[in-house]
């Protein structure tokens, strides 16, 4: 097999070999392997229908992360998602081990085989790069959710999402800094949940701790503690507050 003629047939099958190769747990053969740089750029001839398509299966595979710096190692996050390129490298504080490329990676890592959910946590930190600042010799990325949201809606519409994945991306990436939520009052609860809609309010929680599991500076045990008590919360303030919609009264 000649791979310059399969990619150059269809350059989508760089992105199948990946998913493949994660999905089967085989490694690439090598000559394959030297040669996929080099066709990277030509996915920009592919529609970005088909990329879609296919980088959510590779998302879907058992470990998306290595996929994803596979895709970066190999010249191909580059043309397809410049935009997490921006956080590789990037230290951030004390509340992180990782640098935002990591973070970002290891967010994706953490969240249940969903496609969507890991999609949505991939680009959850995309705003920090825009963000950074460093104050007293202390890195902050202050309002990063919510220039994370509009910077995943661009990306989300070039890569032609449908509207309501990208309204439900956007509420969940713009609220997912739970701060000091053990001291929110009731209604605190109750307007995080009118913001982001009952329907989505469980897969937040999903992304609240596969971030705060990512940031790699907290025990799981104290992680799972606080879940189950904003799980908790959450729960109380569903049963005693309803958002009614048009749904609801059918």
């Amino acid at each position: 097999e000649n791979p310059e003629e399969r990619f150059s047939e269809d350059p989508l099958r760089i992105l199948r070999a990946i998913r493949l190769a994660a999905s089967f747990k085989f490694r690439i053969e090598e000559k394959t392997l030297k040669t996929i740089p080099d066709f990277a750029l030509r996915l920009r001839n592919v529609s970005i229908e088909r990329i879609r398509d296919e980088f959510l299966k590779i998302l879907e595979t058992n470990d998306p992360s290595g996929s994803i710096e596979s895709c970066r190692k190999l010249k191909i996050l580059e043309v397809i998602l410049p935009e997490i390129l921006e956080g590789y490298g990037m230290r951030q504080n004390r509340y992180h081990v990782y640098d935002v490329y990591w973070h970002t990676l290891k967010t994706v890592d953490f969240i249940p085989q969903n496609s969507y959910l890991r999609w949505v946590g991939l680009l959850h930190d995309v705003g920090k790069p825009k963000t950074r600042q460093i104050i007293k010799g202390v890195c902050h990325f202050y309002g990063h959710a919510k220039v994370s949201a509009e910077i995943a809606t661009e990306i989300m519409q070039r890569w032609r999402f449908s509207n309501a994945e990208i309204d439900k991306a956007q509420k969940l990436i713009a609220n997912h800094m739970l701060h000091n939520f053990k001291s929110w009052k009731p209604s605190t609860f109750r307007r995080l949940i009118i913001r982001v809609g009952k329907e989505n309010i469980y897969d937040l929680l999903i992304l609240w701790k596969a971030d705060r599991l990512a940031h790699g500076t907290e025990t799981k045990k104290k992680i799972e503690e606080d879940f189950r008590t904003l799980k908790k919360k959450i729960s109380r303030t569903l049963e005693t507050f309803q958002v009614f919609s048009v749904k609801d009264l059918a």
